[in-house]
C-alpha cells in the first residue's frame, strides 16, 4: 500500500521568520537589528511606520527579547526594505550593552508568541555576556589529542606485546 507524498520545499533562505544580528566598527558600538520576513510580520500585524515596544530578558531570561505592537508607547520603528524583488522589515535597536560589542553575522533565530508578545531567542552570542556565567561553568578544555601517543605504540597495545624492554625473544634466548 502506498500514500501519496506531501512535499513542502521552503525556500533556503526563508528559515524561522526572524534573524538577529550585530553591526559595529572600531569606531562605533555594535547595534542590534531584527531582520522579519513579510509572511510573519503579516501573521503580526506590522506595518512600515508602525512602532513596537521591545524588552530586554534579564538574569535566567538573558539571550531572550519580546516585542509587541504598540504604537503609543513603542521606540522601535518596523522600517520596510527590498528590491523589488525580496521584501522584509527591518527593527532597528540599537547598541545593547547587554549583549557582545562586535559584529555578527545575522542568524536565524527561534520564536514563540507569549502573553500578546513575541518571544525572540537571540542567537548564541547572546549568552556569552550572560551574568554569572564565570569560569567555574565553563567546560574543562579537554587536552589536545596527538596523531601518535609518545612513546606507546598502538598496534603493542592491541595485539598484546609485551612492554618495552620485556622482548618474549630476549626472554627465551635467557633460558
Amino acid at each position: 500500500m502506498f500514500r501519496a507524498a506531501v512535499i513542502s520545499l521552503n525556500a533556503s533562505g526563508d528559515g524561522t521568520g526572524i534573524k538577529a544580528g550585530l553591526r559595529g566598527s572600531a569606531k562605533a558600538p555594535a547595534k542590534l537589528t531584527l531582520i522579519v520576513n513579510t509572511s510573519v510580520a503579516k501573521r503580526l500585524g506590522w506595518l512600515a511606520g508602525g512602532k513596537l515596544e521591545v524588552l530586554l530578558g534579564e538574569a535566567d531570561h538573558h539571550g531572550l527579547i519580546r516585542v509587541r505592537k504598540n504604537n503609543s508607547v513603542g521606540l522601535a520603528v518596523v522600517e520596510k526594505k527590498g528590491n523589488g524583488k525580496v521584501e522584509y522589515f527591518s527593527i532597528r535597536l540599537g547598541h545593547q550593552a547587554l549583549y557582545v560589542n562586535r559584529s555578527e553575522a545575522s542568524r536565524w533565530c527561534q520564536w514563540d508568541e507569549v502573553d500578546g508578545w513575541l518571544e525572540i531567542k537571540l542567537p548564541r552570542w547572546s549568552l556569552e555576556t550572560k551574568p554569572g556565567k564565570g569560569k567555574a561553568e565553563e567546560p574543562a578544555i579537554a587536552a589536545p589529542i596527538r596523531s601518535r601517543p609518545s612513546g606507546n605504540s598502538v598496534t603493542s597495545s592491541l595485539m598484546g606485546d609485551p612492554p618495552p624492554g620485556r622482548s618474549a625473544l630476549a626472554q627465551r634466548g635467557a633460558e
